[in-house]
């Protein structure tokens, strides 16, 4: 049975072999794209979480050289992303309030927002009842 090196020997490896970088996208990419989807939905999620894998490794050269996890590394990128996301959204709502003269109700996906809405979708369920 083959060894299959840990996130660090990968990614050190994968600076002279790119696809060495593979078991690291294996190993991760679930928990990263669970972690992203709490935060952003679904779709978002999916497409951050990719994110997340192609700047890894972009920045590969970047990694702590005696670290063994990239989980940690990995989540400080999609939190990075989630934070500039959540900047793009709130541009975005402002620049259409400027456009439509302020008459415009936004819907901001805001991951609070999101967490409040489901607590109150029973609330809602009961009273439509």
């Amino acid at each position: 049975m083959e060894d299959v090196p840990n996130d660090g020997e990968a990614i050190r490896a994968s600076q002279s072999r790119p696809e060495a970088f593979e078991p690291v996208f294996d190993r991760h990419y679930d928990s990263i794209f669970k972690y992203l989807a709490r935060r952003v939905g679904p779709d978002v999620g999916g497409e951050l979480a990719s994110e997340v894998f192609t700047v890894a490794f972009a920045q590969r050269h970047r990694f702590h050289e005696d670290a063994e996890d990239a989980r940690p590394w990995l989540y400080g990128i999609a939190a990075n992303l989630v934070r500039r996301q959540a900047r793009t959204w709130k541009r975005s709502r402002r620049a259409g309030q400027r456009s439509a003269g302020g008459n415009v109700i936004w819907l901001d996906p805001a991951p609070e927002d999101r967490i409040d809405a489901q607590r109150l979708r029973q609330v809602l369920i009961d009273a439509i009842s």
